[in-house]
């Protein structure tokens, strides 16, 4: 905890010449929209450099070994032991094989790095795991995964900002406030009129005004918002609600994205949509540790942005079909998205690129695991969304690819049929206190 001792001090420090000389986080947000949306524009549609491309073989082998870890892990967790006495064994080989099989898929090969991935991300993972499902027992899996990836940015900007890799009261809050709110706003089935009421008093809470909560859900959030005030004292870290106050506001923005069919030249939607990604790893990166110079918060604030770009490229098609505006939906009613899918590559690798000469060198190992695994998920993006795609350009990206198209497309079924059939097998036992025992590891 040395680190909130040497942030207060910071604050206090900053704000004897005053508060708005010394950081103002709406102000930062504003100037970073505007130069990654130069960056955006700036950016080549030519096919970006992805390196050697796979041949099949190649990958069949690639798709045969993840398979044979993720049935290993099957298997392991169907074997989940009743008596409580044959649990520490089961565990130690459960996450013997889970650290395999997500190196295998990660591609993690630094014995360094899987340390901590396998290690200290896998414990705040296990330990998220447990408080969400204590926290809202009815809590869908497809949620808490929404909110484990959140998780992970945190822990990722905890690595990358040299700061002790530790699940914290914020990590959860922030987290589960995913999808506490976030999925609320984005449901077509709620009115307009019902966002905005939640959208206001949620606004107030943050403000810091002592408005009581009006409902069964508004209640969640506030007491998500008052464990985030436990670890991070208003007076001593205003940034924090500053930048949570940002996120806010940009939620409140993207509901303009919703139910219209809107043409570029009515309605800013990138603007919308880079402001919503890099508020809320913005949001991520104070939380972490209290106050951010201008120029983490740069580098974070063009993370953020990308993670939404391959957020909406995913959801292209629900998004459509919901009537939601974001720069995919709205390309993918009249063109193809082979050009703007290689602008977001390319963004993706020079803003990784850039952030690599900013950070310590003990930090580019972080950074290349992360761009990876964000080609991977356009990967997976493009599958899911072929009709988007011409022949040609799907032929010829997914060489590039480490897992083919059809694999991929599969692969997210595939999982949701296997935790279904061990949520039939363990009636009366959560499936998730058994991944969390799974992926935690046990230290003395």
């Amino acid at each position: 905890m040395k680190v909130y001792e040497e942030v207060k001090l910071k604050v206090r420090e900053g704000s004897k010449t005053g508060r708005k000389e010394a950081l103002c986080v709406d102000e930062w947000v504003e100037s970073f929209k505007d130069r990654y949306q130069k960056t955006w524009w700036n950016t080549p549609v030519s096919m970006p450099e992805l390196g050697e491309p796979m041949d099949k073989s190649m990958k069949r082998q690639k798709e045969k070994d993840a398979d044979m870890w993720i049935n290993a892990l099957y298997g392991k967790l169907e074997k989940f032991p009743s008596q409580v006495e044959k649990r520490a064994a089961w565990q130690e080989e459960a996450i013997r094989i889970a650290r395999s099989a997500g190196a295998e898929i990660l591609g993690i090969k630094s014995p360094k790095l899987s340390d901590i991935i396998f290690g200290d991300f896998a414990r705040v993972t296990g330990a998220f795991i447990e408080e969400a499902s204590s926290f809202n027992p009815g809590i869908r899996p497809v949620d808490i995964m929404q909110a484990m990836r959140n998780v992970w940015i945190m822990n990722c900007m905890q690595v990358l900002m040299g700061i002790e890799v530790e699940y914290t009261p914020s990590i959860f809050a922030y987290s589960m406030l995913y999808p506490v709110t976030d999925n609320y706003m984005d449901d077509a089935g709620i009115s307009p009129q019902s966002k905005w009421r939640i959208s206001r008093n949620f606004r107030r809470k943050l403000s810091g005004e002592g408005k009581k909560p009006e409902n069964e859900h508004e209640e969640q959030i506030f007491r998500l918002v008052d464990r985030i005030e436990k670890q991070y004292p208003r007076r001593e870290f205003p940034y924090v609600y500053d930048s949570l106050l940002c996120i806010h506001k940009a939620q409140e923005r993207s509901l303009e994205q919703q139910g219209k069919d809107l043409s570029p030249y009515e309605s800013n939607i990138l603007d919308i949509s880079f402001e919503k990604g890099g508020t809320s790893v913005l949001a991520d990166a104070f939380l972490v540790k209290g106050i951010l110079s201008k120029g983490d918060a740069d580098f974070i604030f063009g993370f953020g942005a990308i993670l939404q770009m391959i957020d909406d490229l995913q959801d292209a098609e629900r998004d459509m079909n919901n009537g939601h505006m974001t720069i995919f939906s709205q390309t993918a009613k009249r063109w193809k998205l082979d050009s703007i899918t290689n602008r977001l590559l390319n963004f993706l690798h020079h803003h990784m690129k850039s952030w690599m000469y900013y950070v310590n060198i003990s930090q580019h190992e972080m950074i290349r695991l992360i761009e990876s695994n964000c080609i991977l998920l356009i990967m997976e993006a493009i599958a899911r969304n072929k009709k988007f795609f011409s022949q040609s350009y799907l032929k010829h990206i997914e060489t590039y690819s480490p897992y083919s198209f059809a694999y991929l497309q599969n692969l997210e079924n595939n999982l949701k049929k296997k935790y279904a059939k061990l949520e039939k097998r363990f009636r009366g036992i959560s499936v998730d206190s058994i991944l969390a025992q799974a992926v935690t590891p046990v230290y003395q």
